[in-house]
């Protein structure tokens, strides 16, 4: 008969071998509770009155507890027949729960942290080992231990469950730092530590990892700032081992920096499922992975777009379908920070637990393929390596199989198209997968009901909410101008704002207005966004979306650059390349595919102020002067000769001299009418003004005059003589 299974590490649940089994109401699954945590010891009947109610049980208390108990009893039988009685006994005055009934999950992680004791002072070999077994120790974790049960004993466990979790968090990250793992380690201990700010064994770990990773200067901020919380809150100085840690730091102790010898193990092992009986696949509490990177302790902003998200998850958040998500955006716009934060806020409603992939769509590196991705969720979910197939087909079969039955939220960052994608959607209903990329991925939508989220710049008040969160609404306010010019400078791009916040977090005594002078200069103000951190660098990051362009797409972003207005029609982009329009259409595709290129109207598309700039450097350096020269002569061309004709329409006889002959490569636009010509002033109106002042900062005098002259009778059209008067000066 399959034995029953237990977990108080999340919510309290039961398991009879695969089939879950209902405990019924809160209070009920408490008493359920005091007694798997008895461990096989009686439970009095007035310790479960005591435990349940505060002060002043109800008259009817005795009553209620045993009706409790034999409807827990019925409900642990209800898939074991009557041989299943046995796992709540009475005895005297209470009730026990054999320790043979069967397993709890507190006690498999008891084990593992157990043995991990025992491993982590041999050699390196078994330090990795132990490190293993704490991770797979603390996945079995669902959640808040003993969630949402009422009374004084599910209270006191929880803060004693979650004391114990903690310990083994500390214990496997000190593991892993020392093992080599410092730099994800720094990320993990940093959200730890925005949690429990006075725990000193978390600053003391997160300043050796900074230290490690060359950050120095981070390490000793963290004790100035638990320092000063200590003090402010209780007037006492940090313990000896917090201030031995500084004080090494602060001589530059070498013996704080080791080099982990070659036969160090993976990453990938230090995560692997453990081999031993403990954490056997067929177990649902071993099972539970909880895979999302740190989220950010200052996340600030994006109030519309959570609002949307939350939206989507109806009835409370049970889906009664998988829910897909994609958040897609252009490089920089912080769809992994918005994916990942917002996956903390609902992740309690999944409780079977997270899967995370980085798919590296953009990156440097080769992008994971659905098969590796695949493989490293089987694993996560208990499967054994051997019994994964090699075939892909088979491994999404099985995989879908695993989650079948489970509420788990999948997370796929950084996807580059369907076909990563595809593979790692579950079919289980119940489950949510988020997906962010930069392309737009349609055949999500199309093919999988997906629901859209495209994340815009940042509204000013948004990234002001950013900055203040990182650097301090005194700081800010204190420079008003500055702080314009700097949000207008970043322009809404959360990347580029975080790297203005971690400049004058770093530099403290460092002005406002210093910061916003390096950003007012576009020559130098990809310069001013840079990091030592390619994942963190706005030129970086928009270099991984032009590398993988092909050439002609690339020279097509590069002439972008000298474009005038505001946006681009596809016609222009055409004259612009000196290609005709057929051959375009694909380039511009790709170009918004990469999100360097955004369609905000039907057949008008825009890009990001600091991608204009990226494209302005790479013209520079790539594309010789003779070739700018020749296509802004083109555009020009274009826009000269089409309002010409539009002009000619509106107004027949009006006195308005021939252009010269267009520039090979350059085809306006053939008007038919002056409803036409109408409707290309109207939508070229902005465009056209900044045309006339970019040719005549380029030199192309005599074109500006006669493009200013051919706007006359449109501007009358629309009663706007004074405007086209100030407009031909």
């Amino acid at each position: 008969m399959p034995e029953l299974k237990f977990a108080v590490l999340g919510p309290v649940r039961a398991w009879r071998g695969e089939t879950e089994l209902s405990l019924g109401a809160r209070q009920q699954r408490a008493v359920l509770a005091m007694l798997l945590l008895a461990e096989g010891r009686q439970v009095t009947l007035d310790a479960l009155i005591n435990g349940l109610w505060d002060d002043e049980p109800p008259l009817s208390a005795t009553g209620t507890v045993r009706t409790y108990v034999s409807r827990l009893r019925r409900g642990l039988e209800a898939a074991g027949g009557d041989s299943a009685a046995a796992a709540i006994e009475s005895r005297g005055t209470g009730y026990f729960i054999p320790a043979s009934a069967g397993t709890l999950d507190l006690d498999v992680f008891q084990q593992m942290v157990v043995d991990a004791q025992a491993l982590k002072s041999g050699s390196l070999a078994e330090k990795a080992q132990a490190a293993s077994l704490l991770r797979d120790a603390l996945w079995l974790g669902q959640g808040e231990p003993l969630a949402d049960l009422p009374g004084p004993y599910a209270r006191s466990q929880r803060a004693r469950i979650t004391e114990l979790r903690l310990a083994a968090t500390e214990e496997r990250l000190a593991l892993e730092i020392e093992l080599g793992a410092h730099v994800a380690s720094a990320a993990e201990l940093q959200a730890l530590l925005a949690e429990y700010p006075m725990r000193e064994r978390i600053c003391e770990l997160l300043m050796l990892a900074l230290y490690r990773s060359g950050r120095q200067v981070d390490a000793l901020t963290v004790f100035d700032n638990t320092r000063r919380l200590l003090a402010d809150e209780f007037g006492v100085e940090p313990a000896l081992p917090l201030r031995d840690m500084h004080q090494r730091i602060l001589q530059t102790d070498a013996g704080l920096i080791r080099t982990p010898p070659q036969q160090l193990p993976s990453q990938k092992s230090l995560g692997a499922a453990p081999a031993g009986p403990a954490a056997t696949p067929s177990r649902p509490m071993s099972t539970a992975p909880a895979q999302l990177p740190a989220d950010l302790p200052v996340f600030a902003g994006r109030s519309r777009e959570f609002a949307r998200l939350d939206a989507l998850l109806d009835d409370g958040g049970k889906c009664a379908t998988v829910t897909v998500v994609a958040i897609d955006g252009m490089a920089g716009m912080g769809k992994t920070a918005l994916a990942v934060h917002w996956a903390y806020r609902v992740a309690d409603r999944l409780p079977d637990g997270q899967l995370y992939v980085n798919l590296r769509g953009f990156d440097p590196q080769a992008p994971v393929t659905a098969g590796e991705a695949l493989r490293g969720f089987l694993e996560a979910l208990g499967v054994v390596p051997d019994h994964i197939p090699d075939d892909l087909d088979a491994q999404a079969s099985l995989y879908r199989s695993t989650l079948r039955g489970r509420r788990v939220l999948v997370l796929l960052d950084n996807a580059r198209d369907m076909a990563q994608v595809r593979p790692l959607l579950p079919a289980s209903p119940g489950c949510l997968v988020i997906v962010t990329s930069r392309n737009r991925l349609l055949g999500l939508i199309t093919a999988h009901g997906a629901s859209s989220v495209t994340l815009e710049a940042l509204p000013a008040k948004e990234a002001r909410q950013m900055l203040a969160a990182r650097v301090g609404a005194t700081r800010l306010t204190a420079d008003p101008r500055a702080l314009t010019e700097i949000i207008d400078r970043c322009a809404g791009l959360p990347l580029a704002i975080a790297v203005v916040a971690a400049r004058a977090t770093v530099y403290e005594d460092l002005p406002l207005s210093d910061i916003a002078r390096a950003l007012g200069d576009t020559a130098t103000r990809l310069d001013a966004l840079s990091t030592d951190d390619p994942a963190a660098d706005v030129r970086g990051v928009f270099s991984w979306s032009y590398r993988r362009l092909t050439e002609p797409a690339r020279r097509l972003f590069r002439l972008l650059s000298v474009h005038c207005g505001p946006d681009v029609s596809r016609n222009a982009a055409a004259s612009l390349a000196g290609l005709p329009r057929i051959e375009v259409q694909p380039l511009l595709a790709e170009l918004m595919s990469a999100r360097l290129l955004t369609e905000h109207r039907p057949g008008r598309l825009t890009w990001h102020d600091l991608t204009s700039i990226y494209a302005a450097e790479l013209s520079a350096a790539d594309d010789n002067p003779e070739d700018r020269h020749a296509a802004l002569r083109r555009l020009l061309d274009y826009y000269l000769h089409t309002s010409h004709r539009a002009c000619c329409l509106l107004r027949p006889n009006f006195a308005v001299p021939h252009p010269d002959t267009a520039q090979p490569g350059a085809t306006p636009e053939e008007l038919d009418d002056d409803r036409q010509a109408m409707l290309w002033f109207d939508a070229e109106c902005q465009v056209l003004q900044a045309a006339v002042r970019h040719a005549v900062q380029h030199g192309f005098r005599a074109q500006a005059r006669l493009l200013a002259l051919t706007l006359q009778p449109y501007r009358q059209r629309q009663g706007r003589r004074a405007r086209c008067l100030l407009t031909t000066r």
